[in-house]
């Protein structure tokens, strides 16, 4: 029999709606951010919620900042 992969399969991506509030950790796993890009994110403007210990970002703020990211790089409208 063939040898089988010792690496998981990569967890799908998922949807982010403006009337979502998330735990910062599950926004991240839609979006497929490392805690790095988390930091860089936070760092461009990315605002969360802090409560007890745990930190929350509601899903229209993760589209007002994908925007203002558009806004301020001129590509609003542009297609990859």
């Amino acid at each position: 029999m063939g040898k089988q992969s010792q690496t998981p399969a990569p967890r799908p991506l998922g949807s982010i709606r403006a009337d979502e509030l998330l735990p910062v950790r599950e926004a991240c796993r839609r979006l497929g951010w490392e805690r790095r890009t988390l930091a860089h994110a936070k760092r461009e403007g990315l605002r969360t919620i802090p409560f007890g210990r745990f930190r929350y970002v509601t899903g229209a703020e993760v589209l007002r900042f994908f925007a203002s990211l558009a806004e301020d790089n001129g590509s609003e409208g542009d297609t990859p």
